[in-house]
């Protein structure tokens, strides 16, 4: 009907693979996206903000403006930050803070930036966290706490805004081919990547967390490639690995 309000998401991290297509499949899906990274998001994305995640007052001031076009019904967020030098002995203090500052840091002033705008019918927070979170690998210390962290805060977001029909979730895919593999010391070779995770599996999970009746809540989620990863045990992560 002319006059309705469309149903709007923001995406964080919509110029990074995962992101990219999670913002694509929304759109794809009727929902007006709003796409936000430190680079534009790409060909396809009709609302692109650029906008350092890190820096809480310049994200709200921007979530702020999107909200006044109508509001605001979905966070996505999907930034996952890496450095090469990650194994302890070389990961530095500062590859730590800026590690946690992008994967965990900036989730958290998305979520507190978004909250006073959620239309509530439901509204979706879905943070991209990793497998990494629950058993260790090859992603380092820094960025394991990171992804580990926004397991506990999608976990308090649904205790604390249960009322508001909130529904948090938190998504933990094993290994993923996007450009992210390659500043591991030791990239994966392609027959590995060949049988990892696309981008594009996530984004349909994430369209269809959105688009399930609101009875429904997913808090948890763990994706692997079949094959290639099991609950606590990767093939990958047997192979010989470089600092």
């Amino acid at each position: 009907m002319s006059g309705e309000r469309r149903t709007t998401a923001i995406v964080v991290g919509a110029s990074g693979g995962v992101g990219n297509a999670v913002a694509l499949a929304l759109q794809e899906a009727g929902i007006e996206v709003y796409g936000l990274d430190l680079r534009p998001s790409g060909d396809g994305i009709q609302n692109s903000h650029i906008v350092d995640v890190t820096d809480a007052v310049a994200l709200t001031r921007v979530v702020d403006g999107i909200a006044r076009q109508g509001g605001i019904d979905h966070l996505v967020y999907c930034v996952g930050y890496q450095v090469s030098t990650r194994a302890f002995g070389v990961l530095t203090p500062d590859a730590w803070r800026r590690m946690i500052a992008a994967n965990l840091d900036g989730a958290f002033y998305a979520v507190n930036a978004c909250l006073p705008h959620f239309t509530g019918a439901p509204s979706d927070v879905i943070l991209l966290s990793s497998v990494s979170a629950m058993w260790p690998d090859q992603s380092g210390g820094a960025y394991q706490a990171a992804k580990a962290g926004l397991v506990a805060l999608a976990r308090a977001i649904g205790v604390e805004d249960r009322d508001r029909r909130i529904r948090a979730s938190v998504l933990m895919p094993g290994l993923i081919d996007t450009p992210l593999l390659d500043l591991r010391p030791n990239p994966p070779s392609r027959e590995i990547r060949a049988a990892a995770l696309r981008p594009s599996d996530i984004a349909d999970v994430c369209r269809w967390l959105i688009q399930l009746p609101q009875r429904v809540h997913v808090p948890e989620l763990t994706i692997l490639p079949t094959g290639l990863q099991a609950i606590g045990d990767s093939i990958e992560a047997r192979l010989p690995e470089t600092r």
